[in-house]
């Protein structure tokens, strides 16, 4: 999986605009799990982010 810059704000993101669509709070995690890898963590957790893949531990 590749980031992607975001056209309009130049943000950086892991899956493009028309995916987003596609996810729903009721398919989030299977969502998440079955991207190549994506990003967890972060301030809010008091850690600096770790990069997962597979199963989320929600």
């Amino acid at each position: 999986m590749n980031i992607i810059q975001n056209q309009e704000d130049g943000t950086k993101e892991l899956f493009q605009k028309k995916d987003r669509s596609q996810i729903t709070p009721e398919n989030a995690v299977e969502f998440l799990e079955n991207l190549e890898w994506y990003v967890y963590g972060g301030s809010f957790f008091e850690t600096t982010g770790a990069i997962g893949q597979g199963k989320l531990n929600v």
